[in-house]
């Protein structure tokens, strides 16, 4: 995947004559075929600084994407409305990482030999702390079974 993180500084009023040509570059984008994702966002500290983000499948697509009619319209837009400057930076991502989830990682780690050694020290500590002050531990452990093992239930 691409990732495209573009910055114009302009200035508020060519923006707002912009605002034709920034929507319809902005939805004409959306369906093209690889693009996940085309936005236009105004600084909200900086009413001059427009950012671009844009996330394409490959350069490929990125290449024909500058090929578009509306790409060139947008860009006429843009020359009848220089702005003061351009950037443009160019990530090429291997893998998108999922947001981030505790349940799963505890998941991961107590699948592992280090995870259920892990889970078994807390566990003695839990019983070590809470035996001499005479706390119930399967109230502290709801979830963990204290029932012996015997030869039966195995």
């Amino acid at each position: 995947m691409i990732v495209v993180n573009a910055v114009i500084e302009t200035t508020a009023e060519k923006i707002a004559n912009m605002t034709d040509a920034i929507a319809e570059m902005e939805t004409a984008s959306r369906l093209e075929a690889g693009c996940h994702d085309y936005t236009f966002s105004v600084e909200i500290n900086n009413p001059d600084v427009i950012r671009i983000t844009e996330k394409w499948e490959s350069m490929a697509v990125l290449m024909d994407h500058f090929g578009q009619p509306h790409m060139a319209a947008f860009q006429a837009a843009m020359a009848a409305h220089p702005p003061k400057s351009v950037t443009a930076a160019f990530y090429w991502v291997s893998r998108q990482m999922t947001s981030f989830s505790w349940k799963r990682r505890a998941r991961r780690l107590t699948r592992s030999i280090f995870g259920r050694f892990w889970l078994m020290t807390i566990c003695m500590y839990l019983l070590v702390i809470t035996m001499p002050i005479g706390l119930n531990i399967s109230k502290v452990m709801p979830w963990f079974d204290f029932s012996p093992i015997t030869l039966s239930t195995l």
